[in-house]
């Protein structure tokens, strides 16, 4: 939660907590992928497949973030979820692997998965929040979006620019680099 720059973003990282450290409230047998669905659900915006329980447990673990934070009253989160989650967890950015939809690549090595339906599945950058681990590879449960810009952005250097593409370690620091 080091990184928040405001506010707003400290919301955003409390509510980001909450939901890592409590059960998913979205249900269902395959729930999309996107963290911000779930903010939006936390936020008062339903969801067909969402666990009142479930919500309510967030809701109190984000207001102890929240006072933990300093965030006043109810400040709306505002910022980058997928921002956020990068400089949280930087061995979790997911670069898209090829042509396939839904294989990545994170950061630390580990390939991961969306169903090709989801539709984060077809996103060339995703910070991965949450995964299930299945095999050689884990399955994705919970990600963001982020852009090759904010990604920069919020890690500079952590992309390459142009070229093939290959994990490596830079001074024990997951990123890409041109193929050799």
């Amino acid at each position: 939660m080091s990184a928040v720059e405001n506010e707003g973003e400290a919301a955003l990282a409390a509510d980001l907590a909450a939901l890592l450290e409590e059960r998913d409230p979205l249900r269902g047998r395959e729930p999309p992928a996107d963290i911000t669905l779930r903010l939006d659900v936390l936020h008062g915006h339903g969801h067909s497949e969402s666990d009142a329980i479930a919500l309510r447990a967030i809701r109190r673990s984000a207001a102890l973030h929240r006072r933990r934070l300093g965030v006043h009253g109810n400040e709306p989160p505002e910022g980058d979820a997928g921002a956020l989650l990068a400089a949280g967890f930087p061995d979790r950015i997911a670069l898209k692997r090829g042509t396939m939809d839904g294989a990545f690549r994170m950061a630390s090595g580990q390939g991961a998965r969306l169903s090709v339906a989801d539709p984060l599945a077809k996103q060339t950058l995703l910070c991965v929040a949450d995964l299930e681990l299945k095999g050689t590879e884990a399955r994705i449960r919970m990600a963001a979006p982020i852009s090759r810009a904010t990604l920069e952005g919020a890690l500079p250097g952590a992309l390459p620019h142009g070229g093939g593409r290959e994990l490596r370690r830079t001074r024990g620091r997951p990123c890409w680099r041109a193929n050799a």
